[in-house]
């Protein structure tokens, strides 16, 4: 359980901290790339977290936990329940 929390919680600070970094330094050129309004970006980042960070976070839980069991088990440590 410990794994798979890491793995999501891992992926979902890299995701939100980039995403919203983006918008504090770069956000009007991300707008003009994007081809909206900066008022409105801030919904687009939103949706960019939404469609692809949740999807990625669940990803990644499954595989931390599928892999550092196995690196656990082949050290010869027993895995974290």
């Amino acid at each position: 359980m410990a794994l798979g929390f890491a793995g999501v919680a891992g992926s979902l600070t890299n995701t939100l901290l980039v995403m919203n970094f983006i918008y504090l330094f770069f956000g009007q050129s991300y707008a003009e790339v994007k081809d909206v309004a900066v008022s409105t970006l801030y919904g687009v980042i939103l949706s960019v977290i939404a469609i692809n960070g949740i999807p990625e976070a669940i990803v990644a839980g499954i595989l931390t936990t599928a892999v550092c069991k196995a690196l656990l088990r082949y050290a010869g440590k027993p895995a974290l329940q």
